[in-house]
């Protein structure tokens, strides 16, 4: 019985991980896409949307990271 409760725990850990990334998440995807339209009513040089578009690797790059260590953990 206590094995079975420890191993609830550990997946409510896991869903409450989760749940935090995926907040963070949007919360830079809003940011992200708040620029975007920005600099499109701006219309904004190059370097903006080359700015944008590490911002949108980068962001995929931590959220990659961030599930696979909760995946594999």
């Amino acid at each position: 019985m206590k094995i079975k409760i420890d191993n609830q725990v550990v997946r409510m850990d896991i869903l409450d991980k989760k749940s935090s990334i995926n907040k963070q998440g949007i919360m830079v995807l809003a940011n992200i896409m708040q620029e975007s339209i920005n600099g499109i009513l701006d219309k904004r040089n190059k370097q903006q949307s080359q700015n944008l578009s590490e911002q949108f690797k980068d962001f995929k790059n931590d959220m990659m990271e961030k599930f696979n260590i909760l995946t594999f953990a």
